[in-house]
């Protein structure tokens, strides 16, 4: 009897010890939800300018770096480029797939893409799910002037008949209103920089200046906490299905 006694007892304090152990590790490492914050459609200046604003700098910053060395091509890093271009501490990117690979029979182009980057805390992003860029570059101002009703006109066009679907989430949750964040086609400048992803030429275009219509769908995303993010954007169309993971680290 001492001995089933002893058994017993021993029983109940390995069953008490497991639920101290338990209820300890629960308490002591609380799992933390990731938190981020996307900057509503109707705000009307943004971290100092308007989203036409933000659009034309992002269209320039697009187009004023080589191709091969280039964060949106897959020919550099990320982080490539995101400081000294007028937008410190706003990293600048895309869901556009650049590099497609030969087609799937019946499925038309299929791209999946993981972008990755680590960045400091307090980082914001300006990510263009999509965007439409429409330049004047068969000649230079004034002459181009003939040219500047169409340019808008067929930036709306391309928007108003873009044949596809676009969707967006982050950390997993969807992205509501997407249309929403379309910017109104704004006619803006550029000058072409050394560096650039105009065709070489002959004649060159670097240091020329041209006129350039564009739209796009852009977010801004801060409030970001410390830890791993997911940012994904999905296309669909009767030719298309691309999806851009970027998994940022922010430290």
């Amino acid at each position: 009897m001492n001995r089933l006694r002893t058994f017993a007892l021993a029983g109940y304090l390995f069953i008490a010890a497991a639920l101290l152990s338990s209820c300890a590790s629960s308490t002591s490492a609380p799992t933390v939800a990731s938190t981020y914050h996307i900057v509503p459609p109707s705000t009307t200046l943004p971290y100092g300018h308007s989203m036409e604003e933000w659009s034309a700098m992002f269209c320039r910053w697009f187009l004023n770096m080589p191709p091969n060395r280039h964060p949106l091509l897959g020919t550099a890093p990320v982080s490539e480029h995101q400081t000294g271009y007028g937008h410190d501490g706003i990293w600048f990117i895309d869901g556009i797939v650049y590099n497609f690979t030969a087609p799937i029979p019946g499925l038309g182009f299929r791209v999946d893409t993981t972008r990755t980057a680590v960045v400091p805390h307090g980082t914001v992003f300006l990510f263009a799910l999509d965007k439409i860029a429409w330049d004047t570059t068969g000649g230079d101002p004034p002459q181009d002037t003939l040219l500047i009703p169409s340019l808008l006109s067929t930036v709306q066009n391309r928007k108003d008949t873009l044949n596809q679907i676009v969707s967006a989430d982050i950390d997993g949750a969807p992205v509501s209103n997407i249309d929403g964040y379309w910017t109104t086609p704004t006619l803006s400048s550029i000058t072409v920089a050394d560096s650039n992803l105009y065709p070489p030429g002959p004649p060159s275009y670097a240091g020329r200046t041209f006129r350039i219509a564009h739209a796009g769908i852009y977010l801004f995303i801060d409030g970001l906490s410390s830890g791993n993010h997911t940012f994904h954007v999905r296309k669909t169309s009767q030719k298309e299905l691309t999806n851009i993971y970027y998994r940022i680290t922010v430290q």
